[in-house]
């Protein structure tokens, strides 16, 4: 809750704040959209920022500008603002997804021009105009489009803020493929209204061409000044030429239009060439001088009368007079087009005897004309290959380039648009293919080529790559035929580069700890390694280590975005966590992006880890967890499909899986129907620590350690609790359960022996437990059994989470005042008292009460 705001779900983030989406229920009942500045970045400049857009935001009433509906700031002093919650795609995604014609486009764009123009007149500058900052939705059947994320407005008639707000010396502000010249001149002077004019020219060329003027291509292979130079110096191309040299993507732009595709450069030659680029002048003083302008001219341009954006020729203003008078013109040509048409008859008669003469004429200079073609021919026909070899290194570098990034659907269609092309593409491209096909899952298709690449007439130089590629195909299934370890030990023997050494090392170490040790190492060498990746966020999932998973999981999302298998991990890893909200969320996500994929497996994790984890959640000191239903829905280990899909080892693969055999042999064996408790407990220990030799799981300890418990060998579960804290597991709870059970071991041999060490011991374990998010049934034991040796701090800890999870401050400070008074503290019991009466002032009990601490302090002055 953030004041009267219920936050539902995290929208997304930016560069000062986090937006989420927010129920307001008093005094209406509506969703919303919160932003909040984020936690750590709350620096006198950043908070200057944040109230900047939210003073901007606040001043501009307009239907395509996002409403401001409320502000604020958190106990903590983070400021946030609230304002109408606009759920619609970026315009680009909208109109590419509903595949608007280009006057549709320019339409829309039209109205993002009148909320630019409303904002420019109350005195503010967006400063960061782009399609994630332009939202469309539709409404009454329409699309409306919402201008959002003032975030980097400046304000040119006022000041939006009491804060010191300013723009330093050599700070870039905005996106850099809509960055005018001015603001890529890192100077706050020359920026004013004309600046979003350049952006606004930006985005109409990408709603035209599919592209920006300087493409993510481009600005992917140059470093930070050269792009920023180029913003400032290269002249944009014409989108006409641009959708010309765009030939690979040619078809599914226009396809985006409704339109064919040589169509398309013809609708966009001319007037629209010159609205754009006069828009995207690099001097300010040459652009449109208002919003309104730009919106005006295309206006002009969809009507068919003139824009002012071209020259006025006279053949332009005849063509334009022609288009918007198109009958009566048509009429007139018709007439003009006999009376030229008899004219040329009488002419061609005249003429018919001189032509004689010159056709013997027109022969010999054929000849002379054909000697020089040829030569000509052989000149163009060395430039040709010359520049054929330039479009293939450019090609080349593309395809490199995406699968390091991987994005593998896009190399694989550049991979065939060399081929089909150039031909055969080199061996390096061939093994980069193998890279793709591993991150599409398509592992048919990848053990095809493995075996096509094997014969191909350079295979010896790079034998080491093929033979670790081979064991990698194959390293995660049973099969007779490929030995995976030994082609993969042939591969580390040979001339591999080292991040591929460590990665191989990693696929068949002993152990999967060992393996992450290995796999880091490889990606500190080559962070975008993909298989490398994927192979440690799979093994840190397999060892339950939670925290670890999310931070992989954002780098694969963020630098493999078509691989799938980051979000299935994602969303196994939040359901073992117990992060059941978050975990149908992250399937949701999988079925929206990839709508070919396949959920069942996640969701069947998800089954299972509610069913364990509410296992967990009822667990209290008089029993033990009840795991036969559990062991019967099935483990994620034991479901065959999971299994298959799994892609570590097939040796670590059996070696897991047997552990959790030996596991679940414990509770579903018969005899443990009829065995008495005592054999039950002893059998359930053997299995347990059979498991545990096979796989390290904290998992098997901690249940070993539980029968220990009820067998009142309370050393031994001491013990095992300590190993199941230390362990890695498939469930991050079982390190909650085994810090709780080793503080319940060491407190039994405390009521047994009366070792204050020991009672300190069990106390450290239980401030550790507390420190996390504590079951809430587990409270009163943990508070009394803080009180008793002293640990006021920790007592009063409880006390507080117990508060914030809903109980009532007039059950726990009694309790704390009790204690206090029984363990002879007395001040401590005047304090908690003084803090009752001030929430509740008029509790008589209460009142009475502190008498009797006061003269209970005073007695004891008295006596010393």
């Amino acid at each position: 809750w953030i004041g009267p705001y219920h936050l539902l779900s995290e929208l997304g983030t930016g560069g000062m704040g986090t937006v989420y989406m927010a129920e307001q229920r008093e005094p209406v009942s509506r969703r919303v959209a919160l932003k909040i500045i984020k936690a750590g970045m709350d620096t006198g400049q950043v908070i200057a920022r944040f109230e900047a857009e939210r003073q901007a935001l606040s001043m501009m009433e307009h239907a395509n500008i996002a409403l401001v509906l409320d502000a604020g700031a958190t106990d903590a002093g983070r400021p946030y603002f609230v304002m109408e919650l606009v759920e619609g795609q970026p315009v680009t995604h909208f109109c590419d997804q509903h595949k608007l014609d280009v006057n549709q486009r320019l339409e829309l764009f039209i109205d993002v021009c009148d909320a630019i123009q409303h904002a420019h007149q109350k005195g503010i500058i967006h400063r960061d105009i782009k399609p994630s900052n332009i939202l469309l939705t539709m409404r009454d059947g329409r699309p409306v489009a919402k201008v959002i994320d003032f975030g980097v407005a400046k304000a040119t008639n006022q000041r939006l803020t009491e804060k010191t707000m300013y723009t330093q010396q050599g700070q870039i502000v905005g996106t850099l493929e809509y960055m005018s010249p001015e603001q890529a001149q890192m100077t706050k002077e020359n920026v004013d209204t004309r600046s979003d004019i350049y952006s606004l020219g930006v985005l109409l060329y990408e709603l035209l061409t599919g592209s920006t003027p300087l493409t993510r291509e481009t600005m992917a292979k140059g470093g930070y000044l050269d792009i920023l130079a180029r913003i400032r110096d290269e002249e944009a191309p014409r989108p006409s030429s641009r959708l010309t040299d765009s030939s690979g993507k040619v078809q599914h732009i226009a396809e985006a239009r409704g339109v064919e595709p040589r169509k398309l450069s013809g609708m966009l030659r001319g007037d629209l060439d010159w609205i754009v680029l006069k828009a995207l002048d690099k001097d300010p003083s040459r652009r449109y001088e208002t919003a309104s302008g730009l919106a005006a001219d295309v206006t002009r341009f969809i009507d068919s009368e003139p824009v002012i954006a071209r020259p006025p020729t006279g053949v332009y203003l005849l063509r334009k007079f022609a288009r918007r008078h198109r009958t009566g013109v048509i009429a007139g040509t018709v007439v003009l087009l006999t009376m030229i048409a008899g004219i040329t008859v009488a002419t061609w008669q005249a003429f018919r005897a001189r032509n004689a003469n010159a056709i013997v004429e027109e022969q010999m200079l054929e000849l002379q004309q054909k000697h020089d073609l040829e030569q000509e021919f052989a000149s163009l026909n060395q430039q040709r290959l010359r520049e054929n070899e330039a479009q293939r290194a450019i090609l080349q570098s593309e395809i490199t380039y995406l699968i390091g990034h991987g994005q593998w659907q896009d190399a694989l269609q550049r991979m065939n648009t060399y081929e089909s092309t150039f031909g055969e593409m080199p061996l390096e491209l061939l093994i980069d293919r193998l890279a793709a096909y591993e991150g599409l899952s398509r592992s048919a298709e990848l053990q095809q080529e493995i075996e096509r690449l094997e014969g191909h007439p350079e295979a010896a130089r790079y034998r080491s790559q093929l033979q670790l590629w081979r064991g990698y195909a194959f390293v995660s299934e049973s099969n007779d035929e490929v030995d995976a370890r030994e082609l993969i030990r042939r591969a580390i023997d040979g001339d591999l580069d080292e991040d591929d050494r460590l990665f191989a090392e990693g696929l068949i170490a002993d152990s999967l700890a060992e393996a992450v040790d290995k796999f880091k190492a490889a990606l500190q060498i080559s962070p975008f390694h993909p298989q490398a990746r994927m192979q440690l966020v799979v093994t840190l999932t397999l060892l339950g280590r939670y925290d670890e998973i999310q931070q992989q999981v954002e780098f694969g999302q963020t630098l493999f975005t078509d691989d799938p298998r980051y979000y299935y991990v994602e969303s196994v890893s939040h359901a073992l966590a117990d992060h059941t909200r978050t975990a149908m969320d992250s399937v949701q996500e999988i079925r929206q992006r990839f709508p070919q994929g396949n959920t069942n497996n996640a969701r069947a994790i998800n089954r299972v880890s509610r069913a364990v984890n509410k296992q967990f959640r009822e667990y209290d000191q008089f029993g033990l967890i009840d795991w036969i239903p559990v062991i019967r829905q099935g483990l994620p280990m034991f479901q065959e499909r999971s299994y298959a899909a799994i892609p570590i080892p097939e040796f670590q693969k059996v070696q897991i899986f047997s552990a959790y055999g030996e596991f679940a042999q414990s509770f579903l064996n018969p005899f443990m129907a009829i065995a008495r408790p005592r054999k039950k407990h002893q059998l359930i220990i053997d299995n347990c620590r059979k498991a545990f030799e096979r796989h390290p799981d904290g998992l098997f300890k901690c249940f070993e350690a539980w029968s220990w418990y009820a067998l009142e060998n309370y050393e031994n579960s001491f013990v095992a609790f300590q190993v199941a804290a230390e362990s890695d597991g498939l469930f991050p709870e079982i390190k909650n359960q085994a810090l709780y059970g080793a503080f319940l071991s060491r407190t039994k041999q405390c009521e047994e022996s009366e070792d204050m060490a020991r009672v300190n011991e069990a106390v450290d374990y239980l401030e550790q437990y507390a420190a996390l998010d504590f079951e809430t049934h587990r409270a009163l034991p943990m508070f009394r059994a803080s009180c008793m040796v002293g640990r006021w701090d920790l007592a009063r800890h409880i006390c507080d989470v117990m508060i914030e999870k809903g109980d009532s401050p007039q059950k726990w400070l009694p309790l704390l005042m009790g204690q206090a008074i029984e363990q002879q503290n007395p001040a401590l019991a005047l304090a908690t008292c003084d803090e009752l009466l001030e929430l509740y002032p008029d509790d008589a009990r209460c009142q009475a009460r502190r008498r009797e601490i006061v003269e209970l302090i005073v007695q004891e002055g008295d006596e010393q």
